[in-house]
């Protein structure tokens, strides 16, 4: 040991830059080992001393210099074990790269996937395979068959999906705000499903199966959307599964009084108006002549109003906030029937309707 610290301080001197500063006879006395390099006149022997009476050095010994103190079986070889299988789901089609990882693992062995064998290459202590094709969806154990006989199981330490595929999305018309949860139905969904709307990533996705997904869509201008759902193994499309809209609203209508027995052509101005609008006035359909999606303006005859009257002779005209919108005035009564006053006004007095359109 003493030996071993020797070199150790005088390795270290020499490679500090102080070779001068300590030699091995400050540590040990080799006096007396000292070696004859040179055989034997004529002969290879390394055994005996020469006349010189030193010992020769034997080349194939490095005198206990380099012995530290430890052989082969200091080194044990680790357990054999299983730790996990990354990926753990992958298509039924089989062809999906997978490593095992675990301690012990052993070149050249077998790795089941369910019954089916498939040859694995070990890399950086992990074996690396790919997945054979099964019957059908559903987890399956992993089974790794060492060339020493060992095995080790993880069950049901794969999951065959199905191929991804988009069926639906409802509902399939959402505002351009945003903020609306679809449902999206399908095969081949996974937890860590993503979906985008033409790019635009979902605010948030739930995962409720393989079937089975939510997502709340991103806030987007006005138009088709594509759907598409993206897992560790594939993407799947669907072109203009979701048309966003601009939200509805009723902003004027002008003029804004008319007589009950209608017939008056009115405009209705708003937002989110296309060539589907539909208007009513108090529950009673409209007739819409003409929609400029445009300038998002509407063209309607207004419905006859079976209420209302009387009405005074300077009405008022509706305030054309968003619903309580149109004025009906009656037929002027005769001049028998008027009020005395002309600031009192008949009980039944003009009506105001509520004006609301359904695209």
């Amino acid at each position: 040991m003493v030996r071993h610290r020797a070199m150790m301080f005088v390795l270290l001197a020499v490679l500090t830059g102080c070779g001068d500063c300590v030699t091995v006879n400050d540590f040990i006395d080799v006096t007396d080992a000292s070696f004859d390099m040179a055989d034997d006149a004529g002969t290879n022997d390394t055994s005996q001393p020469d006349a010189s009476g030193r010992p020769d050095a034997d080349p194939d010994k490095d005198f206990g210099l380099f012995d530290f103190g430890f052989d082969d079986t200091d080194i044990q070889p680790q357990p054999f074990e299983l730790l996990g299988i990354v990926p753990s789901s992958g298509p039924v089609g089989g062809g999906t790269q997978v490593r095992v990882d675990g301690t012990g693992l052993q070149d050249g062995s077998l790795v089941f996937f369910g019954s089916q064998p498939v040859n694995s290459t070990l890399s950086q202590g992990r074996l690396v395979v790919r997945t054979p094709a099964a019957t059908g969806p559903g987890p399956v154990s992993v089974k790794v068959l060492a060339p020493d006989g060992q095995s080790r199981v993880i069950v049901d330490g794969f999951r065959y999906v199905t191929g991804l595929v988009i069926s639906e999305v409802t509902p399939n018309r959402v505002p351009t705000t945003g903020g609306v949860e679809v449902e999206i139905t399908g095969e081949g969904f996974e937890p860590d499903s993503a979906v985008s709307f033409s790019g635009d990533s979902a605010v948030r996705v739930t995962y409720l199966s393989q079937e089975k997904l939510r997502a709340l869509v991103p806030p987007r201008a006005r138009g088709f959307a594509d759907v598409r759902v993206t897992t560790r193994f594939a993407t799947a499309l669907m072109p203009r599964a979701v048309e966003y809209y601009t939200p509805l609203s009723v902003t004027e209508v002008a003029p804004a009084s008319g007589p009950v027995a209608g017939g008056q052509t009115v405009t209705v101005r708003g937002t989110g108006f296309d060539s589907t609008l539909r208007v009513f006035f108090d529950g009673i359909e409209a007739n819409v002549t003409a929609v400029n999606v445009a300038q998002q303006a509407a063209q309607v005859v207004v419905p006859a109003h079976p209420q209302g009257s009387w009405m005074s002779r300077s009405p008022r005209k509706a305030t054309l906030p968003r619903w309580r919108a149109l004025t009906f005035m009656p037929p002027t009564p005769p001049p028998s029937s008027r009020p005395s006053s002309p600031d009192l006004v008949h009980s039944e007095a003009a009506t105001r309707s509520s004006c609301w359109v359904r695209a």
